[in-house]
């Protein structure tokens, strides 16, 4: 079975998944910016430079956010991963089941290692 074949008949799974390792991805790389900002606008209000609270709880809001986007989508990612492909690798091995049964195929041939249990 060829790459492309897998890729159109699992399109769905595989798009989810690429798509929450993009979002997770990108909130990965601006979470840093915006904790940034966190911190500046604490040094700000610490400092006496501005008394306006908004100023920095905008920041931590924005922070907040991102980080609860970053981390549910990783939670969401590990769940929903596992499914997508335990369901592509089910179906893959029932055709394969199937094709080998239809060609009355013999079962491979595992390789036995001697047991190395202590004999008393």
């Amino acid at each position: 079975m060829k790459l492309s074949a897998l890729l159109t008949r699992f399109k769905k799974g595989i798009s989810l998944a690429i798509g929450l390792v993009i979002i997770e991805h990108i909130a990965w790389i601006i979470e840093p910016a915006v904790f940034g900002k966190v911190i500046d606008a604490l040094i700000e209000r610490a400092s006496g430079q501005t008394t306006n609270i908004n100023a920095a709880l905008v920041p931590v809001a924005l922070w907040i956010g991102v980080f609860a986007i970053n981390s549910g989508t990783g939670v969401v990612r590990r769940i929903v991963d596992q499914k997508i492909y335990l369901s592509m690798f089910t179906h893959l091995a029932s055709e394969i089941s199937s094709v080998a049964k239809k060609k009355k195929s013999a079962p491979p041939k595992l390789l036995h290692l001697p047991s190395y249990r202590s004999s008393r």
